[in-house]
């Protein structure tokens, strides 16, 4: 997204509630700016970003009655949902409202683009709310995007200035099952001492013993591979594995959300440019 904030909006598509709850998490620590998930901004301290639905709009006798009703329940937090019936309309319907608010003293927050050609939708919403005097107003774009989509919507230079995120997100629509399996690397004889073990089958032979990975980076700081190796084996690089349970009990000092986000940003930021 350089840079643009991205909201997690998976809940109705995760493959469970308590899935929903992990994916908001997940998707903070990865730098996502918040959830429309309630309980997880709940739970864990998140921001929380969310629109109107359709639903909504469709409950309603016309769209700018939906419009108003929202404004006036959210007048400084409002974002118009403009694609339900006619975009082009509904940018004209949620100008009007943020014109109504202007007068209360409040100010539209945003208007939501969820379906069609969304870089075309995007530069005519901008075109028509800087027309008007809105250049405040932001443009957030929904529907079924992933990390292509997203890159190709800036590639376009569209002026969109957030994305909500869903489906391609919260689930796995690229690897619907991850092949991990765990068998034993060690085990203890009758006088509690320490034995590598490994398997042999073809095609599924395991590595033996206590292991240790070992990270190397090049002199500007960037990631330049990783070495796995034996627990205590001299190697070069830093040791990256670190004890978290030890005779049944934690000895890991759990850092906070935001301290493991700050983290993985180090992290993703060390990796090589084509990543």
């Amino acid at each position: 997204a350089q840079g643009r904030p991205v909201f997690d909006f998976a809940l109705r598509r995760t493959h469970g509630s308590d899935a929903s709850i992990k994916v908001a998490r997940s998707s903070y620590l990865a730098g996502f700016q918040g959830t429309s998930n309630v309980l997880a901004g709940k739970l864990y301290g998140m921001g929380l970003s969310g629109t109107m639905a359709h639903s909504f709009v469709m409950a309603f006798a016309s769209e700018t009655g939906s419009f108003n009703a929202y404004a006036d329940v959210f007048p400084d937090k409002t974002v118009l949902l403009v694609d339900t019936y006619n975009i082009t309309a509904g940018i004209r319907n949620a100008i009007r409202v943020a014109q109504s608010l202007e007068k209360r003293g409040s100010r539209l927050t945003g208007i939501r683009i969820d379906s069609g050609d969304l870089s075309k939708g995007a530069f005519a919403a901008r075109k028509m709310l800087d027309a008007a005097g809105l250049e405040y107003v932001k443009i957030i774009v929904t529907g079924n995007l992933d990390e292509r989509a997203i890159n190709s919507l800036l590639s376009q230079k569209a002026p969109v200035d957030s994305f909500g995120v869903g489906t391609h997100m919260g689930t796995s629509s690229d690897a619907p099952v991850l092949d991990v399996i765990y068998k034993m690397s060690e085990v203890t004889d009758s006088r509690g001492r320490f034995k590598p073990v490994m398997k042999f089958s073809k095609g599924k032979t395991t590595l033996p013993g206590r292991k240790q990975v070992y990270r190397l980076k090049r002199s500007d700081g960037v990631l330049f591979k990783d070495v796995l190796g034996l627990a205590g084996e001299a190697a070069e690089g830093t040791p990256v594995l670190v004890p978290v349970v030890l005779k049944g009990k934690v000895v890991y000092d759990v850092p906070s959300l935001n301290a493991s986000r700050r983290l993985a940003e180090e992290n993703m930021g060390c990796l090589p440019s084509r990543l």
